[in-house]
């Protein structure tokens, strides 16, 4: 059952990512529609992250992996503020979860003091550039801090230390932090950056999502499925 509920939910993770770049091209002629299937994307990702939490999670003595559920129950919340909520709120509110979540992965991935002040010095600087040109305000503060926890998360994940992170995490966490950056350049350029940078943002986000929720099935190392230690190198 297990293994069907996973090939289901990869299978239609793909098919969804589909519709979603022909809805999203379609989205140019005046469509919303395209925000629907990612929001369903998004929530089931969450459905099944926390099936297999629910069913075996919360039978482990080693409570660090919930911290992946944490952390894609938060995602969950991002989406659905950016995705339905059209006001300045809303922004904040998606932008401070996006934020939150990333902090739970530093937390989970036992970031060290020099990651931590790299963020804090690479933040800073971001917003001191953004004053000075004139583009400060607390919702791209927030966004800087995003990008700024998120590229040492990725740093963090593939450092030695972290062997016992799988590489579906490692992978996952570097598509969710291209798919960050993407998002920047779509807001900053114009032209052929613009366009590519507005194509790949879902192409790499669900595949980064559902890597994820891969590796903290990997971590439960239910009979018959996958397993962490097939998947860490």
């Amino acid at each position: 059952m297990n293994r069907i509920i996973v090939s289901l939910y990869v299978l239609i993770q793909a098919a969804l990512l589909v519709v979603i770049k022909f809805t999203e091209r379609q989205g140019q002629l005046g469509t919303d529609i395209d925000n629907v299937f990612m929001f369903i994307a998004i929530v089931i990702n969450t459905i099944v992250a926390l099936y297999f939490y629910f069913r075996y999670g919360t039978k482990r003595e080693d409570k660090r992996e919930n911290l992946v559920i944490l952390a894609l129950v938060l995602n969950l919340f991002a989406d659905y503020f950016l995705s339905f909520l059209d006001t300045d709120e809303a922004m904040l509110a998606g932008i401070s979860f996006f934020c939150a979540l990333e902090i739970v992965y530093a937390i989970y991935l036992k970031s060290p003091k020099a990651s931590v002040i790299g963020r804090i010095v690479l933040f800073v600087l971001a917003s001191i550039a953004t004053y000075f040109v004139g583009l400060f305000s607390l919702l791209n503060a927030l966004g800087l801090l995003n990008l700024s926890v998120v590229l040492f998360n990725v740093i963090d994940a593939w450092q030695k230390k972290n062997m016992d992170t799988s590489l579906f995490f490692k992978i996952g966490i570097t598509l969710f932090c291209i798919g960050d950056y993407c998002i920047l350049f779509r807001t900053l350029t114009s032209g052929l950056i613009h366009d590519v940078s507005a194509f790949l943002v879902w192409i790499v986000y669900i595949p980064s999502q559902v890597l994820i929720v891969l590796h903290y099935i990997a971590k439960l190392n239910i009979k018959g499925l996958l397993k962490t230690e097939d998947i860490i190198h």
